[in-house]
């Protein structure tokens, strides 16, 4: 399994989240001006690594690689008492559910079968003025996938604007 934390960071102009994968810092960047959420994941010498775009009401996430190839689609529910989503990864489908009330809010996405592609905790719950996410993803999951979900699941249900 591959780690990386995710942390959004205070006083940027459009949200923005470090990530750390190891020695390893990358950036998640948001669009300013856009009216949907969009963001950019790149290295540490400004290369785009990936990019992920959600529709206006924050249900449908598209993940796309460098080449702009969609490799995931994120889809959470319209009205959900529960934090609940589908990941699709290649074809293959996975669910998470981190419940209704947390101290730690535990995305774990699994198959039909019980396999783990990515679990996403958010150790804090609502007490800390920034938020910050572990993740780990099986080795099949890149990291690209695993970050930009963490970033459409912030947006969706603890980012408040």
């Amino acid at each position: 399994m591959a780690h990386y934390e995710v942390v959004q960071r205070l006083a940027a102009v459009a949200t923005t989240y470090d990530v750390k994968d190891g020695d390893t810092a990358l950036v998640a960047r948001g669009a300013f001006t856009s009216v949907t959420p969009r963001f950019t994941l790149v290295d540490e010498k400004d290369k785009e690594l990936g990019t992920l775009a959600g529709n206006f009401n924050k249900t449908e996430f598209h993940i796309k690689d460098a080449a702009g190839k969609e490799v995931a689609l994120v889809t959470f529910p319209s009205i959900a008492l529960k934090k609940t989503l589908e990941l699709e990864i290649g074809g293959k489908k996975y669910h998470a559910d981190a419940g209704l009330l947390a101290r730690v809010w535990d995305f774990k996405c699994a198959d039909a079968a019980g396999k783990v592609a990515v679990e996403v905790k958010k150790p804090e719950g609502f007490t800390k003025v920034r938020d910050r996410f572990l993740v780990e993803a099986a080795e099949d999951v890149s990291r690209e996938i695993a970050v930009l979900l963490t970033v459409a699941i912030h947006s969706r249900y603890f980012e408040m604007i």
